[in-house]
């Protein structure tokens, strides 16, 4: 499944760049983007989304279910990359 590619960025009402990269579960089931917020400095919010949007990738690649989503772990990590993190963390 795809992920939404804008063109434009605007910072939202938080004043921070987002986007929707993935896909999760939503509290009644159904399938929904994931929010990131990449901070208020434009460049730096374009380098953590081109971060996730390639991990976002990977998991397509090596996950076999249907329809691919965020697991704990993985979503625990792209957080940690919309945040500019270099060492992440591993629980």
């Amino acid at each position: 499944m795809t992920t939404r590619n804008r063109q434009t960025w605007n910072l939202d009402n938080q004043g921070e760049y987002a986007r929707q990269i993935g896909w999760k579960h939503s509290r009644n089931g159904k399938l929904q983007q994931r929010k990131f917020r990449l901070g208020s400095d434009l460049k730096e919010a374009q380098r953590r989304e081109r971060k996730i949007v390639e991990f976002w990738e990977r998991i397509e690649e090596t996950t076999d279910t249907t329809p691919v989503v965020w697991t704990d772990f993985t979503l625990d990590v792209a957080k940690q990359l919309a945040k500019g993190k270099l060492l992440i963390e591993i629980p």
